[in-house]
């Protein structure tokens, strides 16, 4: 056998190597068997550089997993401090508790209001007697002892004209006045009618989801004369059987800005008196006033809106997306 590395001019023996003769005769008779052969001096060196391979990556490998220990041990020190912090913030015991307390404000919220409501109603009736009482009493004394002074004149005038604005306010409150409702001015009333009512009954039920039933609409008219060469159509007015009805309509009105095309130009409002619509419009000038002596932005760039009822009416500017609108 000669060494398989070297290729020395030493060869060896069979029986020096106790190899038997069957090995050798397969080793001879198979030229791609892998089966080497070293001598000692070769077989040496080959057993060192192996020694040495498998020690550098032994420590190499080592060395990789001591580093991947140490992140994977970071990462789950970082992953305990952000639940800790999470388990803070997001405390279920203290959300219960709040919910709590927003609860009872809500609750003492209405029961605030519904006193409120009272005490204004019986204010409200408390002021109609005394009216009444005093206007009876003036009646009474101009029968017995003649004719009223001037200055009683004036305040039965004065107090005379409170109650009537009282009793229009009161008969205008089931109704809303629908504004830039399409109108069929060539055709006959009765057809105008049926097509105000269908356009009524489906803007109704598809904005607010109201299923308009037969006398939920007590009356359904245009406001002003007809003009067949009029640019916009003349507003509609609707009174409602239920007050509840209008009052599901006017506070959810801004659903109309995201109804479909044929609802979205329409704008709905409380039918008023003169005497609300005059003081609505002395609000809105002293709002733009204000607004323009402040020194802000121009006040086209603004919608001034009065909201609220009664003592709580005021007055809210909204930037225009448009200012030419």
């Amino acid at each position: 056998m000669q060494c398989d590395k070297c290729q020395a001019e030493k060869w060896k023996c069979i029986s020096c190597l106790s190899l038997s003769a069957q090995i050798y005769d397969h080793l001879i008779a198979e030229p791609s068997c892998n089966l080497r052969w070293f001598c000692d001096g070769c077989d040496k060196t080959v057993m060192e550089i192996q020694d040495k391979s498998e020690t550098t990556d032994c420590t190499g490998n080592c060395d990789k997993i001591d580093k991947l220990v140490t992140v994977v041990e970071k990462l789950v020190g970082k992953l305990a401090d952000v639940e800790d912090k999470l388990k803070d913030k997001g405390d279920l015991k203290l959300a219960e508790q709040l919910e709590l307390r927003i609860a009872k404000l809500e609750e003492r919220l209405s029961q605030g209001e519904s006193k409120l409501e009272q005490r204004l109603a019986a204010i409200d009736d408390h002021v109609s007697r005394y009216v009444t009482d005093k206007i009876r009493a003036l009646e009474e004394g101009r029968t017995m002892s003649g004719p009223v002074s001037s200055v009683e004149q004036a305040v039965k005038n004065e107090i005379g004209k409170h109650l009537e604005e009282d009793k229009e306010i009161e008969e205008r409150k089931q109704n809303i006045i629908v504004y830039k409702v399409p109108e069929d001015v060539t055709a006959d009333f009765t057809v105008r009618k049926d097509n105000d009512m269908k356009f009524i009954t489906d803007m109704l039920f598809d904005v607010f989801h109201i299923n308009i039933q037969e006398g939920d609409i007590v009356k359904i008219f245009r406001l002003g004369r007809l003009c067949r060469d009029a640019e916009t159509a003349r507003p509609l007015l609707v009174r409602f059987k239920d007050l509840s009805m209008k009052e599901k309509i006017m506070t959810n009105a801004v659903l109309l800005r995201q109804a479909d095309s044929q609802f979205t130009n329409v704008n709905v409002a409380h039918d008023l008196t003169p005497k609300q619509r005059e003081e609505i419009k002395t609000m809105i000038t002293a709002a733009k006033k204000e607004h323009v002596d402040s020194g802000n932005d121009e006040v086209e760039n603004y919608r001034f809106i009065v909201v609220g009822q009664g003592p709580r009416r005021k007055v809210i500017k909204l930037r225009r997306q448009n200012p030419l609108q």
